[in-house]
């Protein structure tokens, strides 16, 4: 697996939502067959802060344990050439942090500094492959949560079509799918 350049230290208004996250993977299928496959990242910042996506996702709760507390982790974010930063691990607390920038009605003086200012590890121009296999390692029975099977199998399903891959070129654990498929 691709390992960081770097850690940084990135304000969160420059971090932008990645639009292929297999989290979302259900409202990503239903939106891609909608928009003919164009999602932006103001759509799934729209989605996740949606009363819909923000309960769901627990996003509310999320901003006030960050509130009461800290960031807890750092992002993981993909740095394009054109310099956009694009966070594939951790959008749920991109989600958060822009809850509480609403909240505080865009008034930097409301907003914990740490809130504002937001640790990343930085990789360098990572494919949509590696950015899955990343993420895959991090929420597979390794670190955070797992995602669900639906979600997951439609992400699956989603970058099957569009990289024309097999399911076997797509996965981190090629051992755990050959073992499904007999």
């Amino acid at each position: 697996l691709p390992r960081p350049i770097n850690v940084a230290t990135i304000n969160f208004k420059k971090l932008q939502f990645w639009t292929d996250n297999p989290r979302i993977g259900g409202w990503i299928f239903n939106r891609a067959e909608e928009t003919a496959n164009t999602i932006t990242h103001e759509d799934v910042m729209n989605f996740l802060l949606s009363d819909e996506g923000s309960k769901k996702y627990e996003i509310k709760e999320l901003a006030k344990s960050i509130l009461e507390m800290t960031l807890e982790g750092r992002l993981m974010v993909n740095k394009l050439e054109d310099n956009t930063f694009l966070v594939f691990e951790g959008n749920r607390r991109l989600a958060a942090l822009q809850h509480i920038w609403n909240l505080s009605n865009h008034n930097l003086e409301k907003v914990p500094h740490y809130a504002q200012e937001v640790e990343c590890d930085v990789y360098l121009n990572l494919t949509d492959d590696e950015m899955h296999r990343l993420c895959e390692f991090q929420h597979g029975d390794h670190v955070k949560k797992k995602w669900t099977p639906y979600d997951s199998a439609l992400s699956y399903k989603l970058r099957m079509s569009r990289e024309n891959k097999k399911i076997e070129d797509l996965s981190i654990n090629k051992r755990s799918i050959n073992k499904i498929k007999r």
